[in-house]
């Protein structure tokens, strides 16, 4: 079960990565967002945790993550994480960068 502050940042994680992608793809964010929720465009994906493991400096899908996820009925993102701890130290700097 997710809790909802955790719920909570991996939302916001996943919200400025998909920023960084639209950014980096010349793309509006929330056309990015959209796709990525559907799972519909392999690139996106592919861009999302490319990005994600340039801000964590090392792999992250295997390693941090096994996964994400998108929910229609909280509106939000949630990443099923595999190392919690480590995640936060290699995202904490990242995240205080994001708007709350």
């Amino acid at each position: 079960m997710f809790t909802d502050c955790k719920v909570r940042w991996a939302n916001r994680l996943v919200l400025g990565i998909l920023g960084e992608v639209a950014k980096s793809k010349d793309l509006k964010k929330g056309d990015v967002v959209k796709t990525f929720s559907k799972g519909k465009d392999a690139k996106v994906t592919a861009a999302f945790w490319d990005v994600l493991a340039e801000k964590a400096g090392t792999e992250t899908f295997g390693v941090l993550f096994s996964g994400v996820s998108y929910c229609e009925g909280c509106n939000r993102f949630h990443l099923d994480e595999l190392d919690p701890d480590r995640t936060k130290q290699l995202l904490g700097e990242y995240m205080k960068t994001l708007p709350k």
